[in-house]
C-alpha cells in the first residue's frame, strides 16, 4: 500500500497526537475533521472510509468527506485550510510535510494499518492468454519493474538519482522523502504471496468491491510464474 494519510500540522498539534502515538489515538484524532478526496469511489475515498470504519468511526456522521479533485487541488486545499486531512500516494503528502503544512499521521506504506502491511495496491495485470502466448514479453516487463524495486531496496540513493532524472519537476528533497516512505512496501523481485491476496480479498469484501471472497491461491487470479529470481 502506498497511500498515506496526511493531516494539517496545526490540527495534529491541537489534537495532541503524532506519528508515534498509538494507532487508536491517531484514528480517534480524525473525528470531526474535514477529509478531502479526489472523486467519490476513488481509492483514496474507498480506503479512507474503510479505515474509519475499522477504527469505529462513521464516515458519514463522524467526519466530513468532501470532493476536491486532483492531487494538486488537495494540496492547495490543505494549504488554504479548507481540508484537514486526506489520503494519497507520494509525492503530495511529502510536499506538504516539506512545506511544514502537513504531517503524515498514518503511514500505510510502513504498515501502520495492520491490514495494509501485506497488501497489493498496484500490480501488473495482463490477459492469461496473452501471457501464455508471449511469456518473454511479459517477463521483460516484470524483470524491469522488479529490478527497479530491488535497486530502491538495496541501492536506495542510486535509485533516487535515477528517479530524479525521470521526475525532474519533483524537488529532490520531496522525492527522497517519498522513496523513504514507500520503501517498506516494495516487494523484492516483485513476488506476491497468498497473504497479500487474502488481505486484499478481505478489504474488497468489506468495501463492496466483491460480493464474496476471492480465490487467493496462486494460479487463479495471480502468479509469480513470470517474475525473475535474481
Amino acid at each position: 500500500m502506498t497511500m498515506n494519510l496526511v493531516v494539517r500540522r496545526d490540527v495534529v498539534q491541537k489534537k495532541g497526537v503524532g506519528p508515534g502515538s498509538p494507532l487508536a489515538q491517531r484514528f480517534g484524532a480524525l473525528k470531526g475533521l474535514t477529509i478531502g478526496i479526489t472523486t467519490p469511489g476513488a481509492a483514496g475515498d474507498t480506503y479512507t472510509r474503510w479505515m474509519l470504519k475499522q477504527a469505529g468511526l462513521d464516515p458519514v456522521k463522524d467526519v466530513n468527506i468532501v470532493q476536491i479533485g486532483t492531487p494538486d487541488a488537495l494540496q492547495a486545499a490543505m494549504g488554504q485550510g479548507r481540508v484537514d486531512a486526506f489520503m494519497l500516494s507520494a509525492p503530495t503528502p511529502e510536499r506538504l510535510e516539506r512545506d511544514g503544512v502537513g504531517l503524515i499521521l498514518i503511514k500505510n506504506s510502513a504498515g501502520d494499518t495492520p491490514e495494509f502491511r501485506q497488501f497489493l495496491h498496484t500490480v501488473v495485470a495482463t490477459r492469461r492468454g496473452y501471457a501464455e502466448r508471449n511469456p518473454e514479453a511479459v517477463q521483460r516487463v516484470t524483470r524491469a519493474i522488479a529490478r527497479g524495486a530491488n535497486v530502491l531496496l538495496d541501492q536506495t540513493e542510486e535509485g533516487k538519482k535515477t528517479l530524479q532524472k525521470t521526475f525532474p519537476r519533483i524537488p529532490p528533497e520531496v522525492l527522497s522523502l517519498s522513496v523513504d516512505n514507500m520503501k517498506p512496501g516494495f516487494l523484492r523481485n516483485g513476488r506476491m504471496s497468498e497473504e497479500h491476496w487474502k488481505n486484499l480479498s478481505q478489504v474488497f469484501q468489506d468495501v463492496g468491491i466483491t460480493k464474496g471472497p476471492l480465490e487467493t491461491r496462486e494460479g487463479k487470479l495471480w502468479t509469480n510464474r513470470y517474475l525473475p529470481s535474481f
